[in-house]
């Protein structure tokens, strides 16, 4: 073979490499473009999604952890109760209670709490060994099922509490935000007014309402007048 065939054969090799670089990188770009595509349908997706729970279910305005969940409250008096799930659904709040009692402890247990105690270096009697306990239970009923959860403690107690408050507030303010019905329907009298006009009020001084609403609700309510 001379050295123009040699020469010639090169070429074609070098041609040939080149082409199939190119065709990798026509494929390359096409895959990214089309998981660029795919990533911009599932944001568009996500967005229209958040906006629907925005306008359905609120804002979120907090969560709480408690005995192993964690739960998310929104603004419309909605929760989502987060546990290892991925799918978690949005509930209706109705209605929450706590619940505690006071159990006595064995003198064992008290003795045990005692001895832990002295070995933190800490007085053997305080309210951490004293002979009592109390038992917590939070009964969050949803739309979809009733939720309980119980635990012991001055921090269980607080968390509980905390829920209740929470709660409470939120199916106020989802009530109050209902829409009203026509004045031949409502059949509300004067004094029911009014005395929704003093929970808006209080709701109001907690500080779950804004100025705004306050001022946007009280003005429906008189209306019914």
């Amino acid at each position: 073979m001379d050295d123009a065939e040699r020469a010639r054969k090169k070429a074609e090799a070098q041609q040939e490499r080149e082409r199939k670089k190119a065709e990798r990188q026509v494929k390359a770009d096409q895959r990214r473009a089309n998981a660029e595509a795919e990533r911009a349908k599932r944001d568009q997706e996500q967005r229209e999604l958040d906006d629907k729970n925005l306008h359905d279910y609120g804002n979120l305005i907090e969560k709480i952890s408690f005995q192993g969940k964690e739960l998310h409250f929104f603004s419309k008096g909605y929760v989502k109760v987060v546990t290892w799930s991925t799918s978690v659904p949005f509930e209706k709040i109705l209605h929450v209670s706590v619940g505690h009692t006071v159990i006595k402890k064995s003198p064992g247990a008290r003795r045990a709490t005692s001895v832990g105690l002295m070995m933190m270096g800490l007085p053997p009697v305080n309210k951490l060994a004293s002979d009592e306990r109390m038992d917590w239970t939070v009964t969050l009923q949803t739309s979809a099922k009733t939720h309980q959860f119980s635990g012991s403690g001055r921090s269980t107690g607080d968390t509980a509490l905390k829920i209740e408050a929470l709660a409470s507030s939120l199916i106020a303010t989802a009530a109050l935000a209902a829409p009203t019905p026509p004045s031949s329907e409502a059949g509300c009298s004067g004094s029911q007014v009014l005395d929704q006009v003093a929970k808006l009020k209080e709701l109001f001084d907690a500080g779950v309402l804004t100025d705004e609403e306050f001022s946007s609700k009280k003005a429906q309510l008189l209306e019914r007048l």
